[in-house]
């Protein structure tokens, strides 16, 4: 157990005692905490925007005793900070007047996606009045969260762009609902139930679906910590002043729309490219030309061709032809690209972190030849 000393207490309430002096946070207490004796705050995951705000303003309250507050930031830019805060300093203004419409074009965009039903969304609200708990509450949001999870497992396995794209938007949308309706219901009666059922619903949802395409943690419990060495870097005064633009009112439906996948996967080998061939003797056009003309040759591979029509992404990149091919084409880059090549064929890491950001795009070209 990791707070032993609790006694059925909530986290919140044993911190006001004097048995508890360090709360590490991941989100639950990172906004919303009224906790006056806070004093001190260490950060080591990137905050932007209202977020930023939101969290650092845990410090801001009076206490008895309490003369000052520090923030030690491990990972963000002063700048980024001081341009959070900005929009929020002496004034703050909307550019015009919020759409209340917002809510019913978000709601549609998530009724059509057919990961629920209006059936699903009036029982738990039903269960919710009724007070039956947290095990009918779940029960109520598990059949959406398993149409959401197989759709995303179907999406992924098929490598399919677009659904991914799509199941990734309704995740935000379901988000952006929340939000919006929380803001709005404060000066709007809408006097429809079914908008605050779906915000009940959503709310719960969107707390149990989660991106199975991301990076998979990494368990470190059973790893001890030794020693460790600090060293101060910098220490930022950041002064607000000055007008800031005003904030853009509520106006469009939900978080955007796909994009372009083909678009996307371009800026996205783009900015990978930048990081692996980092130094400036090679331009944009180049990291992109070697690119290609890799791609180019190993979809010429007919082993490869083969593989593709049978397998899948991943069986597909465990292949040593995969290797092979990569190496083939290399070789074959040297007389127009030979510095690249060059530092391809000395840096094994280098070589590795290639052909994981290219092997996506030959398998997907062969898989639609294929079919």
């Amino acid at each position: 157990m990791v707070n032993p000393g609790l006694k059925g207490r909530s986290l919140d309430r044993a911190f006001d005692t004097d048995e508890y002096n360090v709360m590490l946070v991941a989100n639950k207490f990172q906004t919303g905490f009224d906790q006056p004796l806070l004093v001190a705050m260490y950060f080591d995951k990137k905050l932007s925007g209202v977020t930023a705000v939101q969290t650092l303003s845990r410090l801001n309250r009076t206490f008895r005793g309490k003369s000052s507050t520090y923030v030690l930031d491990f990972v963000n830019n002063p700048d980024d900070i001081l341009a959070a805060f900005e929009p929020y300093y002496r004034q703050t203004t909307l550019a015009g007047p919020s759409d209340p419409n917002v809510i019913h074009d978000i709601r549609d965009k998530l009724d059509a996606a057919q990961i629920y039903t209006d059936s699903e969304v009036d029982g738990l609200a039903a269960v919710y009045g009724n007070g039956e708990g947290n095990n009918a509450l779940t029960q109520g949001i598990t059949p959406g969260k398993s149409r959401f999870l197989t759709q995303i497992d179907q999406a992924t396995t098929a490598g399919d762009g677009p659904a991914l794209e799509a199941l990734k938007l309704f995740r935000s949308d379901l988000g952006a609902y929340v939000r919006a309706y929380d803001f709005l219901s404060q000066v709007i009666d809408y006097r429809d139930p079914a908008l605050e059922k779906r915000a009940l619903f959503y709310r719960l949802l969107s707390r149990v679906i989660v991106d199975k395409t991301g990076a998979v943690g990494i368990d470190l419990s059973s790893v001890e910590m030794t020693c460790f060495k600090a060293h101060k870097q910098d220490q930022a005064q950041l002064a607000l002043g000055g007008g800031a633009d005003p904030l853009r009112p509520m106006t469009a439906a939900g978080a955007g729309t796909a994009k372009d996948p083909k678009l996307a996967r371009l800026s996205k080998i783009v900015t990978q490219l930048n990081g692996l061939f980092d130094d400036v003797a090679f331009s944009d056009a180049d990291r992109v030309a070697i690119h290609n003309h890799i791609l180019g040759k190993m979809a010429e591979t007919e082993s490869l061709q083969e593989q593709a029509k049978v397998n899948n992404e991943k069986q597909f990149s465990d292949s040593p032809d995969v290797g092979k091919a990569f190496v083939s084409a290399v070789v074959d880059a040297m007389t127009n690209h030979s510095a690249m090549s060059e530092k391809l064929l000395a840096n094994q890491h280098l070589a590795s972190e290639f052909v994981a950001l290219l092997v996506p795009d030959p398998y997907r070209q062969l898989k639609d030849t294929a079919a």
